[in-house]
């Protein structure tokens, strides 16, 4: 017979485990708390293209849109509902070319239909359900120094555990990665067949600015006055010499530069596009619709200015 204490021991770890086990359950992506959902009635120029979009690529449209600082765009499938979640990079649509908006748009909607192996169900919750784990196990090094010995000894448990989880993370996304890789270019064949080969070129000669993004608010962010930090930005990049693209170019081949792990370093992706052209346009986005999302996107640029300044200072004190 179980004595009362054995039975609450029992409870006790019983309870232990169904929270470990809550606590590391599969997870799908989730938006964060702070990130808004701009809704269509805000920005229905923009949503009208990127619908458009979807039907000349046969694929289902966007459930929302986020605008975000970033110099990049991208595409997520959120919650169990596997909603999709268009993030679109405000400096970087700022400066693209009405063709080049259609090749950016289409290039991250062509995910959902050419087979990229992360945005499946099963293997995409897996990645982030790890990710998840790893952030939990990461050791705090305030353990240390409040515990003393009991820290540091909770502190390399948790590294073992989190560097097993890491070896699994890594393990799953090298397995995946010529399928990853596949999908990049297979999205950038499907984007070309959309705006046409010369824009999808042109956008991806433009990922190449990414220092002068940068650049171009760290200066605004140091400035004593006031600066229109996107229009600012526009001017800077007009005003390139080719000598200097001629430059940024040699250097970013030199280094095969690539955005992260799934994406092939760009002098490849273009030398790819390049030698298999997808064809000419299929959508034309006219001077004046282009114009029209400038306006919807207008309301934004304070939004994204403060971000951008608060990262800088961020990065300063990090």
């Amino acid at each position: 017979m179980i004595s009362g204490a054995a039975s609450c021991l029992s409870l006790f770890g019983g309870l232990i485990l169904i929270g470990l086990a809550w606590a590391l359950r599969p997870r799908p992506i989730a938006l964060p708390d702070e990130v808004r959902i701009t809704p269509r009635q805000e920005a229905p120029q923009l949503y009208a293209l990127v619908d458009q979009i979807a039907g000349a690529l046969k694929a289902r449209s966007i459930d929302g849109l986020i605008v975000d600082a970033d110099f990049n765009a991208g595409l997520s499938l959120v919650g169990w509902k596997r909603k999709r979640i268009l993030f679109v990079g405000l400096p970087l649509f700022f400066i693209a070319e009405p063709s080049e908006r259609i090749a950016l748009i289409a290039h991250e909607l062509a995910h959902c239909v050419n087979g990229d192996p992360m945005r499946g169900l099963v293997v995409g919750s897996a990645l982030n359900t790890l990710m998840h784990w790893l952030s939990l196990l990461r050791p705090d090094s305030l353990l240390s120094r409040r515990y003393g010995l009991p820290g540091m000894f909770a502190n390399g448990v948790m590294s073992t555990l989190s560097l097993a989880v890491w070896l699994l993370a890594d393990g799953l996304t090298h397995v995946l990665y010529r399928d990853a890789q596949r999908a990049e270019y297979l999205a950038d064949q499907l984007a070309a067949q959309i705006s046409g080969t010369p824009a999808m070129l042109a956008l991806l000669e433009k990922m190449h600015l990414r220092d002068t993004f940068h650049a171009s608010w760290r200066r605004a962010a140091l400035s004593q006055v006031p600066l229109d930090f996107f229009g600012e930005f526009r001017e800077r990049i007009r005003r390139l010499p080719p000598r200097e693209l001629e430059r940024i170019r040699r250097a970013e081949k030199l280094e095969g530069s690539r955005l992260d792990m799934t994406h092939p370093p760009t002098v490849f992706r273009l030398e790819t596009l390049k030698n298999h052209p997808g064809g000419t346009s299929q959508l034309i986005l006219g001077v004046t619709d282009s114009a029209a999302i400038d306006q919807e996107l207008a309301r934004f640029q304070p939004k994204i200015d403060r971000e951008l300044k608060r990262r800088y200072e961020a990065s300063l004190y990090g």
